[in-house]
């Protein structure tokens, strides 16, 4: 039995002079997808640059709050985080099909992980947002945080309505 070690994730698209080695690397990256940084530009250069050293690529949205890179909690109804959450994976899932290569997992930044590890309607908003895009979505929490359980059972009760 082989047994591997931890996951190596990297988040990519958030500065424009990160060195394409550094995807190569990763067994996946998550990129920002607009919220905090990033563009189609962006997105597009990342993705491209993973699909050619066959790393997975997820989505890394956040709060919209490109001046305080997403760092900084934001006051917005569950409903609007998600359709938010939603709109920047779309956008990077849609990056990526163009590419070929399909988003493995969604990965929150800065303050809206922060948040949805501590706040169950963050969490349900983020879960949502990552359910409606397709059945292969996963969310990468931190292992240990009090919200895991219920973004798990979240994900799940929202896949299988949608099945």
């Amino acid at each position: 039995m082989t047994t591997r070690g931890p996951l190596l994730n990297v988040d990519g698209g958030e500065l424009e002079d990160e060195p394409a080695e550094l995807y190569a690397i990763a067994d996946v990256v998550h990129v920002a997808c607009g919220g905090h940084a990033g563009d189609d530009a962006s997105m597009e250069r990342v993705t491209r640059a993973c699909a050619s050293a066959g790393t997975r690529v997820g989505a890394h949205p956040s709060y919209e709050d490109r001046e305080g890179f997403g760092r900084r909690p934001r006051e917005v109804a569950p409903e609007e985080l998600a359709r938010s959450v939603a709109a920047q994976c779309a956008r990077h899932g849609a990056i990526a099909a163009r590419v070929g290569t399909p988003l493995a997992s969604v990965k929150p930044h800065g303050a809206l992980y922060g948040e949805a590890m501590k706040d169950a309607a963050i969490a349900e908003a983020v879960a949502q947002a990552s359910a409606e895009l397709e059945k292969a979505i996963s969310i990468y929490p931190g292992s240990q945080a009090p919200q895991q359980q219920e973004i798990d059972r979240t994900v799940g009760r929202l896949l299988n309505a949608n099945s």
